[in-house]
């Protein structure tokens, strides 16, 4: 065997504001080391620069991207697949935007936070136009997924390319973090519910709500932004969706 067959390529797969940046800390606190350098980001660096990472013998090199499947030597075979309620994105992304100081991304180029948004009666332009387009035109690194429905196709799609596909849901993380992440942790680290008990605590005072970066960790804060008619409509459109990301029953 190769030194080459003992490389395993592993993407975090995401679209953006889905939580990536959490589950970069975690690997990064399992492989002792900055979560930057642990996961790379494919976005802003070769992913060929990706860090190897040798566990029992077995050389892991992570790299987070946005858009589809990468190609790497050998080919990846391995993905981690986080997704999070699509209304929850919408709302993060705005925090995002103001962030980034995407002057382009507002209303007459005036950058406001979201509460600001909301209080002066704006969300309503926002969100018809998240409505519509399925997402942000500025998160379309690929026509492969350029819609947050169509990335979520993508990787059920993608599934059967790659030798193994871990699917996180972002509010599982939010309940029970450690036992959603365990086979992640058992199977690439050999690391059991105790030992990442102990990495979550590390995990969660770097990443605590600040109000900027990390600005809320709650599931369907989008509640406290929108209205009851505009949920609905929005569930409406993306019923199928919404049902087979285990957001609306069946």
């Amino acid at each position: 065997m190769s030194l080459r067959d003992h490389v395993k390529w592993v993407q975090l797969a995401s679209y953006p504001k889905s939580g990536n940046t959490w589950i970069r800390h975690i690997i990064g606190e399992l492989a002792g080391l900055p979560f930057e350098k642990a996961v790379i980001g494919g976005h802003r660096y070769p992913i060929s620069d990706a860090e190897p990472i040798v566990v029992n013998g077995t050389t892991y090199r992570f790299f987070k991207h946005h858009g589809p499947l990468q190609e790497t030597e050998p080919p990846v075979s391995i993905v981690i697949y986080i997704y999070r309620h699509p209304l929850a994105v919408f709302i993060s992304s705005l925090n995002q935007m103001r962030i980034r100081n995407r002057r382009d991304a507002f209303i007459g180029g005036k950058v406001k936070t979201v509460d600001e948004i909301y209080h002066d009666g704006e969300m309503g332009y926002y969100f018809d136009r998240y409505m519509d387009q399925g997402g942000w035109e500025f998160y379309r690194f690929s026509p492969l997924t350029r819609t947050w429905y169509e990335h979520f196709d993508y990787w059920e799609r993608t599934s059967s390319s790659v030798k193994k596909l871990y699917r996180i849901r972002y509010e599982d993380m939010l309940q029970d973090a450690c036992t959603t992440f365990l086979p992640i942790a058992r199977d690439l680290f050999n690391k059991g519910l105790e030992d990442l008990r102990v990495v979550m605590e590390s995990v969660d005072a770097k990443t605590r709500p600040d109000g900027v970066f990390y600005w809320r960790r709650e599931a369907e804060a989008f509640r406290d932004y929108l209205t009851e008619a505009q949920i609905q409509a929005f569930e409406e459109r993306y019923r199928p969706y919404l049902q087979r990301m285990g957001y609306l029953p069946s």
